[in-house]
């Protein structure tokens, strides 16, 4: 037993009752259309029998092939099937056969389904393509927004120099008593000041660095450093901070065993963004404590190269810890506490440092170094590794080439 077809709307132009049971048997939808005088609806399928002699409205006409066409006619009736209609609509021959009337049912069906489809995917390709359109707009404002946004940097940062600059200069002519004398006391408060006012002007310099880093790629101005008066010069300028909070600050460093290129200013700012970080969440009569040693490093991973091959047991690199007794940072920030303009403090929770900590991820790769944070049993632990260089004109540097590789 054949079951009526759910999913077909058909149009049928008749008067035949034969033909009228015949299709209602297989389909549900039906519009019937006997005399042809009203508006025929869209269907998925018409039936016309040209037999009964009622005209074929000339709107089902435009609609195919897009809609199906079965037209039923006998056998000796043939020969009346306008011309514009062959090869366009399909001839179905009376007596209609049952299973033959419900194949082209079950065609037109798949043939609407497909026609939805294919609406469907026009639909969402139009969509598609407005997402694009909107997402192209707001790619080209934002990054109006953000030559914008550095063009104001750029000014403000420029002119907050300038008082930057003249505050240093006042202080030192205080200090050196070319205004008149001062006490001792006064004299380490205005050394302070002018150290003070001199990592304001490096800091206002890193800002605009980081401001403009996606755009602009700057080279540091690297030299045959040395550093240890570079770690000794920032401990010298975070000692007050140190002082306040009652801490202990101990200083252990080896001579580098390889040549070490850098900038001393850049690297002076980012291990004193890293003390005062320290000396910030430290405990009061705490303790700080500064390490340097060489070490074997794959900057390809960003780890030790212990147990990475005989490449990495060379000394290849410098390695600068600085450890505090703190809080400590919570293990799924440890990834991100470099990102910029981030700050995850909450309470006396470590703080993810702002725009210190990037500025310092930014100065550290520029010297194709890693910067990396980790916490201890007893606080947290911020790692700077520099890379040595080979020394010009000798056997050092064939050495340093599979070093050298895995940094680009």
């Amino acid at each position: 037993m054949l079951r009526a077809h759910n999913a077909v709307k058909t149009c049928l132009f008749t008067g035949d009752e034969q033909v009228i049971t015949a299709v209602t048997r297989l389909v549900r939808d039906v519009q019937l259309q006997q005399n042809g005088t009203s508006a025929p609806g869209d269907a998925d399928l018409y039936l016309w029998d040209l037999d009964m002699g009622t005209e074929l409205p000339h709107a089902v006409v435009e609609r195919v092939p897009d809609q199906q066409l079965l037209i039923i006619v006998s056998q000796t009736n043939l020969a009346a099937i306008p011309e514009d209609l062959l090869g366009r609509a399909c001839a179905l021959l009376k007596p209609i056969s049952t299973f033959t009337l419900r194949a082209f049912i079950d065609l037109a069906a798949k043939t609407s389904e497909l026609r939805k489809q294919r609406t469907e995917v026009d639909r969402l390709r139009s969509e598609r393509e407005a997402l694009i359109d909107y997402a192209l707009a707001a790619n080209l404002q934002l990054q109006e927004y953000d030559r914008q946004r550095t063009q104001f940097l750029a000014r403000a940062l420029h002119d907050l120099r300038a008082p930057l600059t003249a505050l240093y200069g006042y202080c030192g002519l205080l200090a050196d008593g070319h205004l008149g004398p001062v006490s001792n006391k006064q004299q380490e408060l205005l050394r302070r000041m002018q150290a003070t006012t001199k990592r304001m002007s490096r800091q206002t310099d890193a800002m605009f660095e980081l401001s403009i880093a996606g755009n602009v790629t700057r080279r540091p101005q690297m030299v045959n450093g040395d550093i240890e008066e570079t770690i000794a010069q920032a401990l010298h300028e975070v000692f007050p901070l140190a002082q306040e909070k009652n801490l202990d600050v101990d200083f252990h460093m080896e001579a580098p065993e390889g040549r070490l290129l850098f900038a001393p200013e850049q690297i002076q700012q980012v291990l004193l963004n890293l003390l005062e970080n320290c000396c910030k969440f430290s405990r009061t009569g705490g303790s700080v404590e500064v390490r340097g040693y060489s070490v074997g490093w794959d900057f390809a991973s960003g780890h030790s190269g212990a147990g990475h091959g005989t490449a990495y047991r060379q000394k290849n690199a410098y390695r600068i810890d600085v450890e505090d007794n703190g809080p400590g940072i919570r293990p799924h920030l440890l990834s991100s506490i470099f990102e910029e303009y981030t700050s995850y403090a909450e309470g006396a929770e470590r703080s993810g440092g702002g725009l210190g900590l990037a500025i310092s991820r930014m100065i550290v790769s520029a010297h194709q170094g890693s910067i990396l944070a980790a916490n201890t049993d007893t606080g947290a632990v911020f790692s700077v590794v520099l890379p040595f260089h080979p020394r010009p004109d000798t056997d050092e540097s064939k050495g340093m080439v599979e070093l050298a590789a895995t940094r680009c």
